[in-house]
């Protein structure tokens, strides 16, 4: 999650060195966002974050963002796909 977090916020900074005061980063409630580790790591980088409450995956941005693609038939060829 840091090294996620460290590359979204270079990506960012290089976009807009003001982006804290404009964004809020909104996550779920996963035990690793909310692990100490990345709680301190918030706190010294100053980011902007939110939490959902408890059982709101249905409220999540991204989870309409799925809904929307799962409406399509994603494979239409019907193509199998070997993993090795």
């Amino acid at each position: 999650m840091i090294i996620f977090l460290l590359k979204l916020i270079k990506v960012l900074d290089g976009k807009d060195s003001n982006w804290r005061q404009k964004t809020v980063l909104l996550m779920d409630n996963a035990s690793y966002h909310r692990s100490k580790l990345v709680s301190a790591f918030v706190k010294e980088k100053a980011i902007p974050l939110m939490f959902f409450g408890p059982y709101q995956f249905r409220t999540a941005p991204v989870e309409r963002a799925f809904a929307f693609l799962k409406s399509f038939d994603l494979n239409p060829h019907k193509m199998k796909v070997s993993t090795p």
